[in-house]
């Protein structure tokens, strides 16, 4: 019998017709997941796939969080940019110790060789949110199944938990200031 590996696509979730642009995880990229990690089934929490009462906030919050938490790992698409939701998703899995996998091509919104930010010119900048909070970041996402295989399903990886907040606030005192957290 195939281990189940159960995985939360976090990602954009298309509202309306106007949003028909938007790069969102698709049947297709399902397919070639499971086509690429043979060896296990994968059982994708997909939060664009529902039937519950969208009207329900409380609810939908609720069955969100449920289905990262039930998760063993979190694969964001970052391809574009995404919503408040997924950073909000990764931190969740954080705070319960499941290994998050970031999709993020080179020179996205992400991730960038060169980018300024407030003036200031800065080289192979990824999102801080990204670099921190993930596990392992893929720029395809051929990468991430080969990550999963070669590492996440054979125990090899050290699941960031919600340290990684506290030592980076730590991280930013010594470095940047004169506060003192002791």
């Amino acid at each position: 019998m195939k281990k189940t590996l159960p995985i939360y696509l976090a990602g954009n979730i298309r509202k309306g017709k106007e949003e028909d642009h938007l790069e969102v995880w698709t049947e297709e990229h399902q397919q070639l997941l499971q086509r690429l990690l043979p060896h296990v089934t994968l059982n994708f929490l997909d939060p664009a796939c529902r039937t519950d009462d969208l009207s329900d906030q409380v609810s939908v919050f609720g069955r969100d969080l449920y289905q990262v938490s039930s998760s063993k790992l979190v694969l964001v698409d970052a391809r574009s940019k995404r919503g408040l939701g997924v950073g909000a998703e990764m931190m969740f899995a954080k705070v319960h110790r499941i290994p998050v996998a970031v999709w993020l091509p080179e020179e996205s919104h992400y991730k960038r060789n060169r980018i300024e930010l407030l003036g200031k010119e800065v080289a192979d900048w990824i999102h801080p949110f990204i670099f921190n909070l993930s596990d392992y970041v893929a720029p395809t996402l051929e990468d991430a199944a080969r990550w999963i295989k070669e590492n996440l399903l054979l125990g090899k990886v050290v699941v960031k938990g919600l340290e990684c907040a506290q030592e980076a606030i730590s991280h930013y005192c010594t470095t940047q200031t004169e506060i003192s957290l002791s």
